[in-house]
């Protein structure tokens, strides 16, 4: 058990540089369908990713967030804004790559993880309405929110306890690809998001990026500049954009795989 809580951390907070939300704010009431990912482990429970609730029993979440970890040694957090008092803690029963997924080029980072219990609102009850699952990536300018309990600087290693949360704006694989060509493709299971004010950084992987109402699930936190070694959650992402994996493009594998 301590080996998988070890190689969960490492993978997900040293896959090439791992990724919070840089120039964000604390969130008070944050988006009813995030969940932290944490490793489990004999010294209690360890955040090491995002999440987000797309169905009753299944959270999607990144390939590498959870590559090379088993099932049993994951459980997802939700409810409330207080890591360290999340209302409800499940475990994770099996986690489901896609078959594309390819670390080397960070390609199809998509992950779904069915869940052993129902998701419940604060009043305990199983939720029934979870965001949607767009047919079309977010158009270029659209104004996306983007929220995790991931590092606020890139040089304080302690992780917040109160979600942090930003607003980016869309750029899609098309538009993204010139500022990307000369280190890693953007492929069509990508898009992107840049901020000259704010950014993700380590351990929001896995996070949601939806639209400005939180409705829309448009991805998951992905990648950035930090994981090529170039500079590390910086706050001004224009040059670099981050780089989300894109819910429209494998939407029919997620709902294939939805409990």
């Amino acid at each position: 058990m301590l080996y998988q809580l070890v190689s969960a951390c490492v993978a997900a907070l040293l896959f090439k540089g791992a990724y919070a939300i840089i120039g964000g704010s604390s969130i008070k009431d944050p988006n009813p369908y995030i969940v932290s990912l944490q490793a489990a482990g004999i010294f209690g429970d360890t955040h090491i990713c995002g999440g987000s609730i797309i169905a009753g029993r299944t959270v999607f979440t990144t390939a590498h967030c959870v590559d090379g970890s088993s099932a049993s040694s994951l459980v997802v957090k939700h409810g409330g804004s207080d890591r360290n008092n999340l209302r409800y803690r499940i475990q994770v029963n099996k986690a489901i790559i896609h078959p594309d997924w390819n670390p080397n080029t960070i390609d199809n980072d998509y992950a779904i993880l069915q869940l052993l219990d129902e998701v419940r609102d604060s009043e305990g009850f199983p939720i029934t309405e979870f965001p949607t699952l767009p047919t079309d990536s977010a158009v270029n300018g659209t104004t996306l929110n983007i929220s995790g309990w991931g590092k606020t600087s890139a040089s304080d290693n302690t992780l917040p306890v109160t979600i942090e949360g930003a607003s980016v704006d869309a750029l899609d694989a098309a538009s993204c690809q010139p500022k990307w060509q000369d280190v890693n493709a953007i492929t069509t299971s990508m898009a992107c998001a840049q901020s000259t004010e704010s950014s993700f950084c380590t351990a929001d992987e896995g996070g949601p990026v939806t639209d400005a109402s939180g409705s829309i699930l448009y991805g998951v936190l992905s990648w950035g500049a930090q994981n090529f070694g170039e500079r590390v959650c910086v706050s001004d992402t224009t040059s670099r954009p981050n780089v989300y994996a894109d819910t429209s493009e494998k939407r029919a594998w997620l709902q294939a795989n939805i409990m």
